[in-house]
């Protein structure tokens, strides 16, 4: 049961995650599609909801995901998703042992010997760390096999971001035609992470996930089913 309410000028649903209830604010947009999101300031999730999704569109959707999202959103407010990497970092087929050094001036890497070595000031500081190696060794592959796709599908995509997100492995925005990659979206195998781009780029054409869009996904991925399951193991 999902209930629906007002609370000074935005408006709140609640939905129920193991029975107990969970208020959320609810952002209406010019749109068809769907799609929770984790505030980057209060953590708290918020629900973008097109103005031309039917009520029950809408609650079979936070039916399904708001307890995934739900958990995401406290792991963020409990600081579990500061880094997503402990002992070895993974990024496509290669596997780095991690190293970390007590460093006293600044936050850094080096790689030696195929192990890499964080110097970090604090334990705090080493998602940072860890972004700056995504980039460094992730982000080249990513931005050229992305644009390679795009190309193939005759697809757009003017932005390439990268963010340490925990909710989603990549997401499609419409308004500037940009794909966001979690970090941990390199330590997928390269087959799930062609289906990863393909299903977003797919989004360009299609903004919700109606037949028309699985059948423009299998148009150049024609196994995305188990590889949507195999995405899913990286989780």
């Amino acid at each position: 049961m999902i209930k629906k309410h007002a609370n000074f000028n935005s408006e709140f649903m609640t939905g129920y995650v193991d029975n107990q209830p969970v208020t959320f604010k609810v952002i209406t947009t010019n749109s068809r599609s769907i799609c929770f999101k984790i505030d980057n300031k209060s953590k708290e999730i918020v629900l973008h909801k097109g103005y031309y999704c039917s009520d029950d569109f809408v609650s079979k959707y936070i039916t399904k995901y708001l307890p995934k999202y739900y958990k995401s959103s406290l792991d963020y407010k409990n600081h579990n998703v500061n880094a997503i990497c402990n002992d070895y970092l993974t990024i496509f087929t290669n596997k780095y042992p991690i190293k970390k050094i007590k460093s006293n001036h600044k936050n850094y890497y080096e790689i030696l010997n195929n192990t890499i070595y964080m110097h970090l000031t604090n334990d705090d500081n080493q998602a940072k760390v860890v972004k700056k190696i995504y980039e460094d060794l992730a982000a080249p592959f990513i931005i050229k096999r992305t644009q390679y796709w795009a190309k193939k599908m005759n697809s757009l995509v003017k932005k390439i971001i990268f963010k340490n997100i925990n909710y989603a492995f990549a997401y499609y925005r419409y308004s500037d035609n940009s794909i966001t990659f979690s970090l941990r979206s390199a330590c997928c195998s390269l087959d799930a992470f062609d289906y990863l781009i393909i299903h977003e780029l797919s989004h360009y054409f299609y903004h919700n996930y109606k037949t028309e869009f699985w059948n423009k996904v299998a148009e150049f991925c024609p196994n995305y089913k188990e590889l949507d399951k195999k995405l899913k193991q990286y989780q």
